[in-house]
C-alpha cells in the first residue's frame, strides 16, 4: 500500500490549505500541521462513511475515491509546501 501523496499551501491571511491530490479531498488549518491533521480526519471520515453503504448505492464516483483510500496507507506524504505571493500565484516554498 502506498501513502497519500498530499501538497499544502500557504495563504497570506488565510492559514493553510492541504490537497489529497489524488483523492480529491482538502482541508485547511492555522498551521502546517493542523491542515494535515484536519485532512487526515476528512480522509478517515470519507472511508468511513463510504464503507456504510453498499457498493450497488455508491456512484461511480464515491466507487473510485473509495478504492483509492482502501489501496492506500493512512500516512500522507507532503509532496509540496507552497507559498501565495497573491491570490492568483503560488510559489514553491
Amino acid at each position: 500500500m502506498e501513502p497519500i501523496r498530499i501538497q499544502v499551501d500557504r495563504v497570506p491571511g488565510h492559514g493553510y490549505l492541504a490537497f489529497g491530490l489524488d483523492a480529491n479531498l482538502n482541508a485547511s488549518g492555522d498551521t502546517v500541521e493542523e491542515a494535515i491533521e484536519n485532512l487526515r480526519d476528512i480522509i478517515a471520515g470519507t472511508r468511513k462513511l463510504l464503507n456504510r453503504h453498499p457498493l450497488e448505492k455508491l456512484g461511480p464516483a464515491m466507487l473510485i475515491l473509495l478504492a483509492y483510500l482502501d489501496s492506500h496507507t493512512d500516512t500522507l506524504v507532503t509532496t509540496a509546501i507552497r507559498v501565495a505571493v497573491d491570490t492568483s500565484e503560488l510559489v514553491e516554498e
